[in-house]
């Protein structure tokens, strides 16, 4: 404590209060945070797009196995769009179209796609369909090439199928033995 001079009670009285009141100021800005604090909002948002996304799942048109001397007419196969096959997913109800190319074995004299022995020049000929009955051709030149379709509102998932069809009775009599395949380049528009 400070004291005056003058002794007097008041004197001492106020000094003492003054020095209190200084030391709690001190250590009440020593202790208090020496930091601001301040806050807002931030807008957040996401445009999802209307679109398709195809998820291959190594799904083949395959043919089977079948004896070199195979005369049989109808051998078929099929692919039909699902979660385990192709999975292509569009957003509902978009327009869509798929269009087939011809393969990369395509005979331009009689229009016609094959599969070619992984041994040679050999060939048999395929057709693809977009039904099971093999009645609508998915055919080599536009418009015949092109699927329409509209994405089902149910699970996105494109709502067609591939059905091959060959005539093992027709071109050579004997055909090589080993790995006849081809590749159908697709393309989807929407």
């Amino acid at each position: 404590l400070i004291y005056w001079s003058d002794h007097s009670n008041n004197s001492i009285l106020r000094v003492n209060i003054m020095l209190r009141f200084i030391i709690f100021t001190f250590c009440f800005l020593v202790y208090m945070p020496l930091h601001a604090e301040t806050s807002a909002n931030i807008k957040i948002s996401a445009t999802i797009e209307k679109g398709c996304a195809f998820y291959d799942s190594g799904a083949v048109l395959d043919f089977g196995s079948h004896p070199t001397s195979s005369k049989e007419t109808n051998v078929t196969a099929s692919v039909v769009n699902n979660r385990s096959t192709w999975s292509l997913e569009c957003t509902p109800g978009i327009p869509v179209s798929i269009t087939f190319d011809n393969g990369k074995n395509f005979d331009t004299a009689t229009q016609t796609r094959r599969l070619k022995s992984e041994v040679g020049n050999y060939f048999v000929n395929y057709q693809v369909y977009s039904n099971a009955a093999h009645s609508k051709v998915i055919g080599v030149n536009s418009p015949s090439n092109t699927l329409s379709l509209i994405s089902n509102t149910f699970d996105n998932i494109l709502d067609f199928g591939v059905y091959g069809l060959i005539d093992l009775s027709k071109g050579e009599a004997n055909k090589p033995s080993g790995k006849y395949s081809d590749e159908v380049l697709i393309t989807i528009i929407w």
